[in-house]
Order: C-alpha cells, then sequence, then structure tokens
C-alpha cells in the first residue's frame, strides 16, 4: 500500500478521479455506550474525473489491526463525507469507485485525527 499523501492532500481515487481527506477531532456523544461514542471524525471530499463533486463509498478502517471504524457515502452534490472514530490514531480511508463509466482502482489514504 502506497502513502498516497498527507492529511488534506488532494490524491487521485483513480485515473482523474480526487479526494481530499482531513482528520478532525470531534466531542463525544453522551449516553451511547463506550464501543459505539465517536469522539474524532475522519471527513473529506470525492470528486470524479471531471473534477466535479462525485457520490462515492468511503471505508475507514483503523491502520493497526484492520478494524472496521465506518463507512459513507460522500454527498452527491457537494462531494462531502464524515466518519466517526473512537481511536485518535491512523486510519486507512478507501473510497471505491462507482460502477458507472470507466472502471477505476479504489483509493486507500492514511489519516490521523489531529
Amino acid at each position: 500500500m502506497a502513502d498516497l499523501g498527507a492529511i488534506g492532500d488532494t490524491f487521485q481515487i483513480a485515473k482523474n478521479t480526487n479526494m481530499v481527506a482531513y482528520a478532525n477531532p470531534r466531542a463525544g456523544r453522551g449516553g451511547t455506550p463506550p464501543y459505539q461514542r465517536t469522539k474524532y471524525t475522519l471527513s473529506g471530499n470525492v470528486k470524479n474525473d471531471a473534477n466535479a463533486n462525485a457520490s462515492r463509498r468511503v471505508v475507514a478502517y483503523l491502520r493497526r489491526n484492520g478494524e472496521f471504524v465506518g463507512h459513507a457515502t460522500s454527498d452527491p452534490t457537494t462531494g462531502n463525507w464524515s466518519i466517526g472514530t473512537p481511536y485518535n490514531e491512523e486510519h486507512d480511508i478507501v473510497c471505491l469507485d462507482d460502477t458507472a463509466g470507466t472502471t477505476y482502482n479504489d483509493l486507500i489514504h492514511r489519516a490521523t485525527p489531529v
């Protein structure tokens, strides 16, 4: 797996398709079980090969052991997505290509909440 850039950098999802990934702290949610508390948020923006905002499935895994953390679908209008996480450590963010049009490789990006 390649290191495709720093947090906040734009990187290719597939040929001419870009995603920007950010990791930001977020206040915890009171009243939820400890295993569901999300103290941090991983968020970003997805753009297609025409540099327009795009809807894609984005999945987060804990980097140290591959544990599934959560998933989201980016907004088709804004391209924005966010996934809550209780972990203040490195995550792998996977953006999956859609099934329409040209088939591109999925993209993986490393992100750490700040």
